[in-house]
């Protein structure tokens, strides 16, 4: 995936646009919309042209309208954004798809003394 990243990048040359810094401000105010709004992953690109299973994932994520939706790491799970939980769960109970879906939320870490982690895991309503 690295490599193909580079080789896309040798042909097509971007401007970085601080997306990572404008999503961390726009989140840090609660506004999950424009946060939203600069979910990205500079692997995408290359990573579904390398597995067509991250594209369809991708596209499959987007169907159900959420703010935005974002490819994790270097392709091992797409993301999906929504405004509130309730919209995450009938997407989640609407989804007939191949792959396994979570719903997962963010929790501050100030008000969870045991996880350093910002982010906590939820599988059907367990933490």
């Amino acid at each position: 995936c690295y490599q193909k990243y580079d080789e896309l990048s040798a042909q097509n040359p971007s401007i970085p646009q601080n997306f990572t810094e404008k999503c961390l401000a726009a989140l840090r105010e609660k506004d999950v919309n424009a946060g939203g709004m600069y979910l990205m992953n500079d692997l995408y690109a290359p990573a579904k042209t390398l597995c067509s299973d991250v594209g369809q994932a991708m596209s499959e994520a987007l169907s159900f309208s959420p703010i935005n939706a974002v490819m994790t790491g270097s392709g091992s799970c797409v993301a999906a954004l929504f405004e509130t939980p309730e919209l995450c769960e009938w997407a989640k109970s609407r989804y007939y798809g191949k792959y396994k879906t979570m719903v997962v939320k963010t929790v501050e870490p100030s008000l969870i003394k045991t996880w350093k982690n910002p982010f906590a895991l939820s599988v059907d309503g367990e933490e």
